[in-house]
C-alpha cells in the first residue's frame, strides 16, 4: 500500500499563494480606488487592509498550530518506508524512516492540541532494545488515509 498526500500538500500550497496575491491585489485596490478611500459599507481602505492582513495571519498561524506535514508511506518491499517534511516556513528538510517489516515492533497514533494535531510514533526492535522514532505529524491527512495507514501498520506490528 502506498500513501502519498501529495496532492494534499500541493493544494494547501496554492491556497496560501492565491491568499497571498490576493491579498496584495486588494491592498493595491485599497489604496488606489476612491471608492474604497472614502470608505466602502462604511469601512476604510485602511481598515480593510489590516482585516485582510488579519485574516492571512489566522489562516497562515492556524498551518503553523496544526503542524501539516507531507507524508509518504509504502508497505510494497522488504521495509515499511515513511518519507515526511514539515510544511512550516525554513524546514522543508526531508526526513525518511526505513524499517525492515520483521523489525517493526510497534506504531501508536497520538491526538494532541484537543484533536487539532495527529501524529503517528514508530517503535522498530533493535539489538539494544526497542527504538522509538519521534512523532510525525499526520494532521494533514484524510480520515480515509490515516485509517489505511493504521490498517497497514497493523498488519506489520509485533504487539497487539
Amino acid at each position: 500500500m502506498i500513501i502519498d498526500i501529495k496532492r494534499i500538500t500541493i493544494g494547501l500550497q496554492l491556497r496560501k499563494l492565491l491568499f497571498i496575491v490576493l491579498l496584495g491585489i486588494a491592498i493595491v485596490l485599497f489604496y488606489y480606488m476612491d471608492i474604497f478611500r472614502d470608505g466602502l459599507f462604511g469601512i476604510t481602505g485602511s481598515t480593510w487592509t489590516i482585516v485582510m492582513v488579519g485574516l492571512y495571519v489566522v489562516y497562515y498561524v492556524w498551518g503553523i498550530i496544526r503542524n501539516y506535514n507531507y507524508f509518504f508511506y509504502n508497505d510494497m518491499g522488504g521495509k515499511l518506508v515513511f518519507r515526511y517534511y514539515s510544511l512550516a516556513p525554513l524546514s522543508k528538510r526531508l526526513h525518511t524512516v526505513e524499517i525492515p517489516k520483521d523489525r517493526f515492533y510497534k506504531f501508536e497514533i497520538v491526538k494532541k492540541l484537543f484533536g487539532m494535531q495527529i501524529y503517528v510514533i514508530l517503535y522498530q526492535k533493535t539489538p539494544q532494545g526497542i527504538a522509538k522514532y519521534p512523532p510525525v505529524s499526520i494532521s494533514l491527512m484524510k480520515n480515509r488515509q490515516r485509517n489505511d495507514l493504521q490498517a497497514s501498520l497493523l498488519m506489520f506490528q509485533k504487539t497487539k
